[in-house]
């Protein structure tokens, strides 16, 4: 399946790239406190009920408020293309994907939804306020890097070891993973 966000980013005048940018982080601080209220119970259900242990219902939960904040931007358009490929229920499945902006991965899980795939991300992400504690109930997975820089690629040691565990455990227990090989 192929997914094509319309930003052309080179050919976008400097103005609609910041309104587009403002447009979806409001979007964001506005989905994702409303987003915690609704995981909360869903995690308590889970954490002391035994309810979703795979964490599907916490993680599309996620996965739709995201999506909400890009339908909503008037600046954006998402375009899936060969969706008949994308299974339509949780099972096991590999994603990746180029990440070429920071927008990559809210526009492929809002183009697989309704299936739910966990996320390998960079482990900083997961200490952010509201999406990073929202990433984390909802079952994605970190990877740790000892540089912020973008061209370090260097992990934590022990941090891939980990990573690769929980990918096959998550693969094993029957939900799927995407991951961005190439980073960002």
């Amino acid at each position: 399946s192929r997914v094509t966000p319309s930003l052309p980013h080179s050919k976008m005048p400097s103005l609609t790239q910041l309104a587009t940018s403002l447009w979806f982080i409001f979007s964001l601080l506005v989905a994702w406190p409303l987003l915690l209220l609704v995981q909360i119970p869903f995690f308590i259900a889970h954490k002391y009920l035994g309810h979703d242990p795979r964490r599907v219902w916490l993680g599309n939960i996620f996965r739709f408020f995201n999506a909400l904040a890009l339908w909503s931007n008037p600046f954006i358009r998402i375009r899936t293309k060969h969706d008949h490929r994308v299974p339509k229920k949780t099972q096991k499945v590999i994603v990746t994907s180029n990440h070429q902006s920071n927008l990559d991965p809210f526009v492929l899980s809002a183009s697989l939804l309704p299936l739910e795939t966990k996320y390998v991300g960079k482990g900083s992400l997961f200490s952010l306020p509201l999406g990073g504690w929202a990433m984390t109930l909802a079952g994605d997975i970190p990877i740790h890097f000892v540089s912020k820089s973008y061209t370090d690629m260097t992990t934590v040691k022990g941090s891939s070891r980990k990573c690769m565990e929980t990918m096959a455990s998550t693969l094993t227990g029957g939900c799927g993973f995407a991951v961005f090989p190439e980073g960002k």
